[in-house]
C-alpha cells in the first residue's frame, strides 16, 4: 500500500518500545520539529435534479521528537493528529423553494503517535545492488479516532411535510509492536531524482484493532429502525514487509532549501503512516469507504498521504522529515439520499445508490511549522475546543511548496478515480 492516514494513536503508555539494545544515554540532545495544514473547501455543484452545496475543513498536524543514541542508532517519536469536518445540502429542484431538503454533516478525528529506533547500517537495493540506507530496527504504536455523521431530510408532500433522520457513530483503536530482522531499510544515505529502490524485511511482534459503531434512522412514519457492530482484527506474529521508494522530484522550503520528494509503497499486511508508522490494517477512520463496518455511514473523508520531504544527508543529525502532502477529498449521499426520497413518496424511505459526490480528491501540503503552534492546535483539535477546528497560525497552506516533476498530477488523478463509494445497507 502508499503510506496512508489511518486511526490516530493514544499515546507513549499504551505500548513499550521494542528493545533495540541501544544505550541509555543519548549522544545528542532531544530537537523537536514540526509540519501541519489548514485547509478550506466551498463548492456547489448543479445536479439534474437539484443543487448539491459542500462546505469541508481539514486539519493535519504531525510533531517529531529525535534523540541520537549514537552514530548509527536514532529514536524518533512522532505525534500526529488529523480532523476532518464537512456540512453538505441538497436542495431539489432548488434553494429557494425546494420540494426536498437533504442536510448532513460528517466529523473524523484521529490521533496518533508512534515510536521507532532507527538505525543508518540499513540496506535498501538499487537497481539489485545493495546501498546503506537508514532502517527501522522496531516500532510501537498505538490509535484511537472517532467519526460522527447525522442527516435530516425534509420532503413536500400532498399529505404535508414529512421528515427523515439518520445518524452514524464510530470509535475505534489500533496497537502494534514490531521488530524487523533484518532492519527494515528506508531511505537510501544518498537520495537524487529519479533514484528508486526497494526492501525487505520479516517482523515479529503483534497487533490488534477494534471499532464499535451504531446506526440510527427514524423514518417518515416515526419508526426507529437501528443497528451496530463491534469489529476487531488481531495482526500475524510474524510477517514480511516489502518497501518500493522512489525521489520523484524535489520540495523547496521558505528557507529556499531544496529537498528531495520520497515516495514510499509498502506491501504487508499493515497501515503505514507517513512513511514510519506501523498499525495493523483494518481500522481506519480515513479509509472509511473500504472498510465493512462503514457500510451505514453516508458520508466519508478520506486522505492518503504519499509524498514527504527528507532531510538526509547520511548522519542522524541531519535527518528529518521537514514537509509531506497527501490527498484529501470527501463524499457524502446526499443527492441520492434525496432523489430517492423524493421517488418513494408513498414509502418516504431513503435509500441511496451507489453513487456519491464531495470534494474531488485534493492535494494538500503539510508545510513546516513551529512545534508550538502544531502543539496548540493539535491539542484544541482533542479537545474539541477549536474557533475553526484549528488554529490558524502556522497551520495555512503555503503556495511555494511544490513537487518539480508532474508524475504526482497523474498519481492524483489515479488516486481520485480509485475511492469506491461506501455502498449503505437497505434501509430497514
Amino acid at each position: 500500500m502508499t503510506i496512508a492516514l489511518m486511526v490516530g494513536f493514544l499515546g507513549p503508555a499504551v505500548l513499550s518500545v521494542p528493545a533495540a539494545g541501544a544505550p541509555s544515554t543519548a549522544v545528542v540532545p532531544a530537537d523537536s520539529w514540526a509540519y501541519g495544514t489548514q485547509r478550506w473547501f466551498n463548492l456547489s455543484v448543479t445536479t439534474p435534479n437539484g443543487v448539491h452545496v459542500i462546505q469541508a475543513e481539514m486539519s493535519w498536524y504531525t510533531i517529531f521528537t529525535r534523540t541520537n543514541i549514537s552514530a548509527s542508532v536514532t529514536q524518533l517519536s512522532v505525534d500526529r493528529t488529523v480532523a476532518s469536518t464537512f456540512t453538505s445540502s441538497y436542495c431539489s429542484p432548488n434553494c429557494t423553494a425546494p420540494s426536498v431538503e437533504v442536510l448532513l454533516s460528517h466529523s473524523t478525528y484521529e490521533h496518533a503517535v508512534g515510536f521507532l529506533n532507527l538505525t543508518r547500517d540499513a540496506t535498501v537495493y538499487e537497481d539489485g545492488t545493495a546501498v546503506a540506507a537508514i532502517g527501522i530496527l522496531d516500532t510501537s504504536a498505538s490509535a484511537s479516532g472517532r467519526v460522527t455523521s447525522s442527516a435530516n431530510i425534509t420532503v413536500d408532500t400532498p399529505q404535508g411535510i414529512r421528515h427523515v433522520t439518520e445518524a452514524y457513530n464510530a470509535t475505534g483503536q489500533a496497537a502494534a509492536h514490531l521488530a524487523f530482522d533484518p532492519a527494515l531499510g528506508l531511505l537510501p544515505t544518498s537520495l537524487n531524482v529519479g533514484d528508486s529502490w526497494n526492501s525487505s524485511s520479516t517482523y515479529t511482534g503483534g497487533g490488534t484493532w477494534s471499532v464499535a459503531w451504531s446506526y440510527t434512522k427514524t423514518d417518515a412514519s416515526g419508526t426507529t429502525t437501528s443497528d451496530a457492530g463491534s469489529p476487531s482484527g488481531s495482526l500475524n506474529v510474524t510477517g514480511t514487509v516489502t518497501v518500493e521508494g522512489a525521489v520523484v522530484g524535489s520540495m523547496t522550503l521558505p528557507s529556499g532549501t531544496v529537498l528531495p520528494a520520497v515516495t514510499l509503497e509498502f506491501s504487508s499486511s499493515l497501515d503505514v503512516l507517513d512513511g514510519v508508522i506501523f498499525l495493523p490494517h483494518g481500522g481506519g477512520f480515513l479509509d472509511l469507504a473500504g472498510a465493512p463496518w462503514g457500510s451505514d455511514a453516508f458520508g466519508f473523508a478520506h486522505m492518503e498521504t504519499h509524498r514527504l520531504a527528507v532531510q538526509f544527508s547520511g548522519d542522524f543529525t541531519s535527518f528529518q522529515l521537514r514537509a509531506a502532502s497527501s490527498y484529501y477529498g470527501t463524499d457524502d449521499s446526499a443527492p441520492e439520499m434525496g432523489d430517492q426520497m423524493q421517488g418513494n413518496p408513498h414509502t418516504m424511505v431513503a435509500e441511496p445508490s451507489a453513487t456519491s459526490t464531495g470534494v474531488p480528491t485534493t492535494e494538500v501540503t503539510a508545510a513546516p511549522m513551529a512545534v508550538t503552534d502544531a502543539r496548540t492546535a493539535s491539542d484544541c483539535l482533542a479537545a474539541g475546543t477549536c474557533t475553526t477546528n484549528g488554529t490558524p497560525s502556522g497551520g495555512s497552506e503555503f503556495p511555494w511548496l511544490y513537487v518539480g516533476i508532474g508524475l504526482v498530477v497523474v498519481a492524483a488523478v489515479a488516486i481520485g478515480v480509485s475511492y469506491v463509494l461506501v455502498t449503505r445497507r437497505p434501509s430497514k
